[in-house]
């Protein structure tokens, strides 16, 4: 009698431990997601101004940056514990165009004749960022539908091209003073700091596996931008707050496991 119970015990642990281990199986997966996404930069607009003693006056310069809204991609994968996962996301902005400069020119004849010249670069510069977004998941998986709500650290590296020199033309007399931006220089800056991400993923699903879906994330960080002609003006580095990353939203692809 004794050992018919016993036997009759480990059977019933052996089914206990197979029924726990066949639910912790189905709470265990993961998903892959692929979105076409319009993105909304964090910063649609940068000024730079350098001001400088010059001629008894002042020399003032500025140059105006812009970013407009790209198409782009925002990759997406992770694994799922239950209701919780944490997942790695890649994506990526590009933008390439023009650069508004603006000068201020002091006569060397007159005091307070400034001569001003207006123009944009000949070619577009441009600004790139490519985002590495860490995630902590909730999920709501339902048989046809998911749901999830994220957020985490963002490392997003960034590359600018700066004006560095306006070159311009100058006739300077006591009856007549211009000036005309004819060139300028330019070089890249390698930029890069971490943030944040947040952001809502939902998908509906054709089959258990596959499904389409749309993604909303805002992420953000600042970098530090150089200044470059108020640094060559003050001779040490002069930089700028520029707030990189910014809106994503699109949709695209889901595949569960």
């Amino acid at each position: 009698m004794m050992r018919r119970v016993g036997v009759l015990g480990a059977v019933g642990v052996v089914a206990i431990l197979g029924s726990v281990s066949s639910v912790s199986a189905q709470q265990i997966g993961g998903w892959v997601s692929a979105n076409a996404t319009m993105d909304k930069p964090a910063t649609d607009t940068t000024t730079q101004a350098v001001v400088f003693p010059y001629r008894l006056e002042t020399f003032q310069s500025t140059q105006v940056y812009t970013q407009k809204n790209k198409p782009s991609f925002d990759i997406d994968g992770g694994v799922r514990f239950g209701s919780f996962g944490a997942g790695l996301a890649v994506s990526r902005y590009s933008d390439n165009e023009t650069v508004f400069s603006h000068l201020s020119v002091p006569s060397r004849f007159t005091f307070g004749n400034l001569a001003t010249a207006s123009a944009n670069t000949q070619n577009p510069l441009g600004h790139e960022e490519t985002a590495l977004h860490f995630e902590g998941r909730y999920i709501a998986n339902l048989p046809r539908m998911s749901v999830a709500v994220f957020a985490g650290p963002s490392y997003i590296k960034t590359r600018q091209d700066l004006v560095t020199d306006n070159t311009y033309q100058e006739i300077d007399s006591l009856t007549l003073h211009t000036v005309q931006i004819t060139n300028y220089d330019f070089r890249t800056a390698d930029l890069h700091a971490w943030g944040y991400n947040v952001g809502v993923d939902w998908a509906y699903y054709f089959s258990t596996f596959l499904g389409v879906g749309g993604l909303v994330r805002f992420s953000q960080a600042t970098v530090q931008l150089p200044n470059d002609l108020q640094t060559t003006a003050d001779g040490h580095a002069v930089t700028q707050d520029l707030k990189v990353g910014g809106l994503n939203f699109g949709g695209g692809v889901r595949v569960r496991f």
